[in-house]
């Protein structure tokens, strides 16, 4: 899977609209710099989860867009 950061804030209230998970940790936010993975590539975004804990639990899950985001290989360039 692909890495990714996240290159803007989500509030809390973005972070449970926007999450796929059923149960998820009360007041979850995302702050910039979060790393997560890409799960799948989507016609307009990724899919993405963030706090993997094992083949089938996620802290949070669900699609972000190119604006959102910086792909693995941005990342470890700006590392560089």
């Amino acid at each position: 899977m692909d890495q990714i950061r996240l290159t803007r804030t989500l509030e809390t209230a973005e972070c449970a609209r926007r999450n796929a998970v059923s149960v998820t940790t009360a007041h979850l936010s995302l702050p910039v710099g979060s790393v997560g993975h890409v799960v799948d590539r989507l016609g307009e975004g990724y899919l993405v989860e963030f706090g993997s804990r094992g083949p089938d639990r996620c802290d949070w899950f669900g699609v972000l867009y190119p604006s959102e985001i910086e792909l693995a290989t941005e990342v470890v360039a700006q590392a560089a």
